[in-house]
């Protein structure tokens, strides 16, 4: 029966097939700059275990996989929460840049804030939960995840600059940092090799300094007329916040306690 239905409704209004540049350019122009941004980004993403592998051998790749995966696994979380949570707030204040400007300020350092209380925390037992996590004999990676805790909490905040470039539709500005990421991480890790794996993951951690600097100057500034020092400030954890989430996690343990 739905399918005579089908039948009559083509034969009295029949498909018709068009296309018009034209009408999909704008697409087009955000789609391009995307797609390539992430193709590089996944270079830019690999590049340290290829160069790893490639420099050293399968024990020390392995220890660096260890050591990057047990940090970035909580940070890498949370923050896709936040970034899928807050992905529909920036677009509908495009049109403001002084309220674009503050929805994004505020949001940055609500994700620093829970970055600092997850990886401050983690910098602070990374002595006692690497031995216990991988066994005894990986407890020469604690100082190197601690270096790592210090890398991602800058790499998480840097990461919502995404959300700000598809709310305003400049994806060309995305290919542009994943092209200059690219190189800076290659440098970074083959500077810091000759200092083993601790020289390593600090060279990424002043690469990723530098692509904060860069990524103010390059997007930020631009899109919001933001000063590099109140973004920095935003970049901090919110004293205010961490009070009150301080508050609340005792306040909670000591009522379990209680019972």
């Amino acid at each position: 029966m739905q399918v005579r239905w089908l039948l009559a409704g083509l034969r009295r209004y029949p498909l018709k097939f068009s296309f018009s540049f034209r009408e999909i350019k704008p697409f087009w122009k955000i789609g391009k700059f995307a797609v390539g941004g992430e193709i590089v980004n996944y270079f830019t993403r690999e590049i340290d275990i290829l160069m790893i592998g490639k420099l050293s051998d399968a024990a020390t790749l392995g220890a660096y996989s260890l050591a990057r995966q047990l940090v970035l696994k909580p940070g890498q979380m949370i923050s896709r929460v936040i970034t899928d949570a807050s992905l529909p707030i920036l677009p509908k204040l495009q049109d403001d840049i002084q309220r674009l400007r503050e929805g994004f300020l505020k949001i940055t350092q609500s994700i620093a804030t829970l970055m600092a209380l997850v990886y401050g925390g983690f910098f602070l037992v990374a002595g006692l939960a690497v031995p216990v996590i991988y066994g005894p004999e990986y407890a020469f990676l604690s100082n190197v995840c601690r270096i790592f805790a210090i890398f991602f909490y800058w790499r998480m905040i840097l990461r919502f600059n995404a959300n700000l470039i598809i709310a305003t539709g400049k994806t060309q500005l995305s290919l542009l940092m994943n092209v200059i990421t690219f190189p800076l991480t290659a440098a970074a890790i083959a500077i810091g090799y000759r200092w083993g794996l601790e020289g390593i993951a600090w060279g990424q951690v002043i690469m990723m300094l530098l692509l904060h600097v860069l990524s103010w100057r390059l997007i930020l500034l631009p899109l919001l007329q933001v000063s590099w020092l109140t973004y920095f400030r935003h970049t901090l954890p919110g004293i205010q916040l961490v009070r009150e989430v301080t508050e609340r996690v005792i306040r909670m343990y000591w009522h379990n306690n209680r019972k």
